[in-house]
């Protein structure tokens, strides 16, 4: 026997009995203190089957039935139980006692049984005993066990049969009746007076157990549960009681006496205890990198705060920096990586307001965001199945692709009537996908191609049908296809060829049937789903058949329009207005017009409402504008397909012009929304005004409204919010994806100009179009001589060059001018003329290619029209001395000049029938701005390239016209030259000398480019530059490479040509130009005779500063050595000049 251990001994001492009972143990020397033996072999009991019936057993459950007023079922499809079969019988043994249902029996506890000396359990045993509860000996059940004799499985089956039965046969009270019951309790309370009801309390504790009693009182009183994470206000209450002398440093404690002998604790491990010290701020280092840290909303935190507040107090952690608050990228990509679930939920959602921020400009100069690190964390997040982190993925993905403001600002220019047209944003065209390339290369790239390239639709597809998220995640999943619709023929192809996207997606969320159900969205129709349909739809006519007669869209947005659900709160308003949207692209392909009834009645609904609720100014919101104008859109459109509709709109449109032009006369202030409504009615007024009896009604109301208060104050800053008088830097958001840059972070409203909230461009774009339109000659009068816009027309004359041109909210402005110009050559014999012909030359760059028709009214009615600014005012303005014969020429053939330019443009070329509404926003404008050389330019490429063969009598044709209208302009409109720099002017003037042989040795081409040159030289020669980047050239040392070696070929020692050659050797000039020409290209400096008297520029700009480069001196050395260069030519000045120079500089040095 061992005794337990003793206080005084010690942990040696135990350490030494452990190792002596170990080695007695080893050794067999122990003796156990008892030993247990077996009187009975082991042997089996029979195997026993359970059989009697459930149906017996309800003693205790009509116990239970009396307490409560459900009952829960004893037996819930239980298993048989069978004993382990053993090998031999049991002799002697009793067979066991099993209860009815497979279980021992709950025994109740005798209420009545008081505490004594004696335990409760025994005392309630023996009570129960003597009471005769068990009466049924063990001899009977084994009689009745051996007697039945029936298989396990039909047992199994009779149990769930019975217990089935029971539960159909049971008094569990339905939700009706507990209603009544509790009904009636309550009623026979009111009834019951008090002291019968307190009575009634006593007995009824009485009965109950003291324990069970009690524990409910406890559970009643429910204690507030204690702020276990207190304020740092809080924390420093608490700590200014603590006396600081008192606390023990771990040094203290470890010089306690056998403190050697605690474990792990003879090392002092200072790295541990490193995270309890204070924090010290460290100081910026301004030539040291620092990585950006961001808050869980995405915004730039600065270096340090000034103090830890409760709100800042989370982002500070123990990672690198901790003196820093906030989450750098790579902490946010860990995080996202992690295998707690809230933790990556907070990381992508981070990431998620990181990429919105980004995509509106906020970090516009700032910072560049790894997009394609991102793009790759996410998709692969994007495959987890949890709902949070799902949600969180998708969020940031569509992020990252999905830019709102672009959105939300082109949804606005449908309502103003004019746009029909949706951008499409590719990066490239290519038909199939490139499978050389790598992912990381792809997204590189083309960041569309190759999320597509990841299973996008597959696990869109596998969201929808079978996780089946909340709404918020299903909005994110459409919008992300939404971006993909808009981008290339391969992108939108995939889409269509994934089997069931599409369907699924109209069958829950485009649905024909409603079915208003607030916990899911699956059934009710989502505005992104609607919106999604609409932007294939513009992709192509047979794409909008497709969907229109497969899925029934138009049903499914008919009731949407006829539910009153919708028109009673903002977001079925916005659907609304989407299924108006919807509903005139198909329009706008001329389809569904067997709908035609059912739209009319609606249309007439939604414009009587408006009528009666719809005002304009300030109490009305935003969104109902919107519904307004698209209703208002729609019936224009309507009514332009079915003039015979008129009538029935006639009496209404009558009342709505009246209430809105009268309600904008007294406007006060002016916001975007106002023009919404406006615009909408103009674009009605263009469509109803020569089929109806309101001309009359119109005519006056559009004057009127020229004249009010409230259209001075809307159009009072217009060049504001000009984009071409405004030079806004857009925020780009990547290469490898493309987006609308409608974000403007350093504007007032952080967007594009023209769509701010001040802005009433759009307002007087679409008033332009009806005043194009209309006959009435004041109207046309008082809208070009309106002061606003007359001090618009100046200011973009005046503009040295005009910006954002090649923008796609530009188009707004665009079309103002184009309607502008209409409307001048119509008042001509009332206005300045010389005006909008500057304003017509200049802004030729603007317009786009659905302008073609109207471009080339421009050019014959305006820009080439001697009608429009008489040659006659040309000639008397000129000065003498620039009065010449091949000027007036030039001027006597201005038709000739049209043909050559309309034949450039392509504008007497049929274009091919289209069938889609979208437009690439890369293919950009459809003249350049330096358009004047784009013949020359034109027949250059094509000699560059050898696509096609013109004759020498076509080239001359097309160079002559060419170099006729430059002189014209570079005479009488210099302040319109100055849009195109000095030297890509030069350049485009030397590619006539690089045409077909010859070209330039006709005389009259070889006269007019002469005058041009001398134009240049003239006004400009300072200004040139050949080492700033050239429009349209790679790089100005391959250009001149070409020059000289047709110079060498072919020039025959013409002096027009040796005055090209000799511009880029000037001494301001790379000394590079120098030393291609004397090393490169010493024939041309053997025939170049360009003599003093011949040369166009100072002599002296070739001369000074001296030359300092010794190899090109020593090719100057050369040349004057062997005698290659004619002596009265300027090559040999310049190149005695300099070497006099070098050497005389050489021996004062001596």
């Amino acid at each position: 026997m061992y005794s337990r251990p003793k206080p005084e001994e010690s942990d040696e001492d135990l350490m030494t009995q452990e190792e002596e009972f170990l080695t007695k143990l080893k050794e067999k020397k122990i003796k156990p203190a008892a030993k247990v033996e077996a009187l009975y072999k082991k042997e089996t009991a029979e195997n026993i089957n359970i059989t009697e019936s459930v149906k017996d057993v309800d003693i205790g459950i009509q116990q239970q039935l009396a307490n409560t007023f459900e009952s829960i079922p004893a037996y819930n499809n239980i298993k048989q139980v069978v004993e382990k079969r053993r090998i031999h019988d049991v002799d002697g043994i009793q067979p066991l006692v099993f209860s009815k249902g497979g279980f021992p029996k709950a025994k109740r506890r005798d209420v009545n049984v008081k505490c004594s000396s004696k335990s409760i359990f025994s005392q309630h045993m023996k009570k129960s005993t003597s009471r005769g509860t068990n009466k049924t000996s063990v001899e009977e059940t084994n009689k009745q066990d051996s007697a039945m004799n029936i298989n396990i499985l039909e047992n199994n089956i009779n149990l769930v049969a019975d217990v089935q039965s029971f539960v159909k046969g049971s008094n569990v009270l339905s939700e009706a009746d507990k209603d009544e019951i509790h009904e009636k309790n309550i009623n026979l309370l009111k009834t019951t007076p008090e002291s019968e009801i307190l009575e009634e309390r006593e007995r009824l504790l009485s009965t109950m157990d003291p324990a069970l009693l009690a524990f409910i009182k406890a559970k009643a009183r429910k204690q507030k549960p204690k702020n276990t994470n207190p304020s740092i206000l809080q924390q420093n209450e608490a700590g200014r009681n603590i006396n600081v002398e008192n606390i023990k440093t771990t040094s203290d404690i470890l010089q306690k006496p056998g403190a050697e002998n605690w474990l792990n604790f003879d090392l002092l491990e200072v790295h541990k205890l490193a995270w309890m010290e204070e924090i010290t701020l460290s100081k910026i280092d301004k030539n040291k990198a620092l990585d950006a840290r961001f808050d869980f909303e995405g915004w730039l935190l600065p270096f340090t705060e000034s103090e830890v507040t409760d709100a800042n107090r989370i982002l500070y952690h123990h990672g690198e920096e901790p003196d820093r608050p906030g989450y750098t990228l790579q902490e946010l990509f860990t995080l996202a990586r992690s295998s707690v679930i809230q933790q990556k939920i907070i990381a992508l959602n981070s990431i998620a307001n990181i990429l919105s921020l980004y995509s509106i400009g906020v970090y516009q100069d700032i910072l560049e965001i790894p997009i394609e690190q991102i793009f790759f964390l996410v998709r692969f997040c994007m495959d987890d199945n949890t709902p949070g982190v799902l949600n969180a993925s998708v969020k940031a993905l569509r992020c990252l692709v999905y830019n709102h403001i672009d959105e939300i600002c082109l949804d606005s220019l449908y309502s103003i009537g004019w746009e029909n047209m949706m951008p499409i944003l590719p990066v490239d065209h290519d038909k199939e996908d490139d499978n050389t390339v790598n992912d990381q290369q792809l997204a590189e790239k083309n960041l569309i191609r190759c999320l597509v390239r990841t299973g996008i639709y597959t696990r869109i597809r596998y969201i929808i049908n079978t996780i089946k998220p909340s709404t918020e995640t299903l909005a994110y999943c459409l919008e992300i296809l939404i971006r993909l619709a808009k981008d290339s023929e391969f992108v939108v192809g995939e889409m269509l060829r994934c089997e069931n996207l599409m369907s699924s997606i109209v069958k829950y969320f485009v649905p024909s049937s409603i079915f208003y159900n607030s916990e899911s969205a699956y059934g009710t129709p989502i505005l992104q789903a609607v919106k999604l349909i609409r932007v294939m739809c513009c992709r192509s006519k047979t794409i909008a058949i497709d969907l229109t007669e497969k899925y029934d869209i138009l049903n499914a947005i008919s009731n949407y329009l006829q539910d009153e659900v919708f028109g009673a709160n903002v977001n079925g308003m916005r659907l609304q207005t989407e299924c108006f949207y919807l509903w005139k692209s198909l329009l706008d392909y001329n389809l569904q017009f067997q709908h035609t009834s059912i739209l009319v009645t609606i249309l007439l609904r939604f414009l009587n409402y408006h009528l009666r609720h719809t005002n304009i100014g300030s109490d009305t919101t935003y969104v109902r504008e919107g519904h307004c104008s698209a209703t208002l859109t729609l019936i224009a459109n309507v009514l332009k397909l079915k003039p015979s509709l008129i009538t029935e709109f006639e009496s209404l449109i009558q009342d709505c012009l009246s209430k809105w032009f009268h309600q904008f006369y007294r406007l006060e202030s002016f916001k975007y929304g106002n023009s919404q409504i406006m615009s909408s009615t103009f674009y009605l007024c263009t469509v109803v005004y020569g089929y109806s009896k309101l001309v009359q009604l119109i005519d006056g109301s559009i004057s009127h409204l020229m004249k009010s208060p409230g259209f001075f104050k809307a159009t009072n800053n217009m060049r504001q919010c000009s984009m071409l008088l405004n030079n806004y830097e857009v925020s780009s958001y990547s290469t490898n994806m493309k987006t609308l840059q409608t974000s403007a972070w350093y504007t007032a409203d952080h967007i594009i100009p023209i769509l701010q909230t001040s802005s009433a461009v759009p307002l007087v774009s679409s008033l332009s179009h009806f005043v194009s339109e209309t006959d009435n000659y004041s109207v046309k009068l008082s809208f070009i001589t309106h002061p606003n816009i007359k001090q618009y027309i100046e200011s973009l004359e005046k503009q040295k060059s005009l910006f954002l041109i090649n923008h796609w909210f530009t188009r707004i402005e665009s079309r103002l001018i184009m309607n502008i110009l209409k409307i001048s050559f119509d008042v001509q014999k009332d206005i300045d003329t010389s005006l909008f012909y500057s304003l017509a030359v200049k802004a030729l760059s603007v317009f786009n290619t659905e302008q073609k028709i109207d471009v080339n009214i421009l050019l014959e009615k305006i820009i080439f029209c001697p009608n429009f600014y008489p040659t006659e005012t040309l000639m008397n303005n000129l000065e003498l001395d620039k009065r010449n014969e091949s000027l007036e020429i030039s001027l006597n053939n201005l038709n000739e000049i049209l043909q050559v330019y309309s034949e450039v443009f392509g504008l007497k070329s049929q274009e091919p029938l289209k069938h889609n509404l979208c437009v690439d926003i890369g293919v950009g404008n459809m003249i350049p701005i330096d358009w004047v050389y784009a013949p020359i330019l034109s027949l250059y490429s094509n000699e560059v390239e050898r696509k096609k063969q013109f004759t020498e009598e076509h080239q001359i044709l097309v160079v002559r016209n060419c170099l006729r209208w430059i002189l014209i302009y570079e005479t009488y409109f210099p302040s319109l030259v100055e849009a195109v720099n000095p030297t890509d002017r030069f350049c485009r003037l030397a590619c006539v000398l690089l045409g077909s042989d010859g070209l330039f040795l006709n005389n009259e081409i070889h006269c007019l480019l002469e005058l041009c040159l001398k134009n240049i030289l003239e006004k400009f020669e300072d200004e040139l530059d050949f080492d700033k980047p050239i429009q349209g050239l790679t790089n100005f040392q391959d250009f001149y490479s070409q020059i000289l070696e047709q110079y060498q070929g072919v020039s025959y020692g013409d002096i027009l040509f040796g005055n090209f050659v000799l511009v880029p050797l000037k001494q301001k000039q790379n000394v590079q130009w120098r030393k291609t020409l004397w090393s490169e290209y010493m024939g041309v400096v053997h025939v170049l005779n360009v003599c003093q008297n011949q040369l166009m520029t100072k002599l002296s700009s070739f001369l000074y500063p001296p030359e300092e480069d010794e190899s090109l001196l020593k090719c100057y050395k050369i040349a004057l050595g062997k005698g290659t260069i004619q002596k009265n030519s300027v090559l040999y000045a310049i190149a005695t000049h300099h070497y006099k120079e070098y050497m005389q500089h050489k021996s004062s040095r001596i």
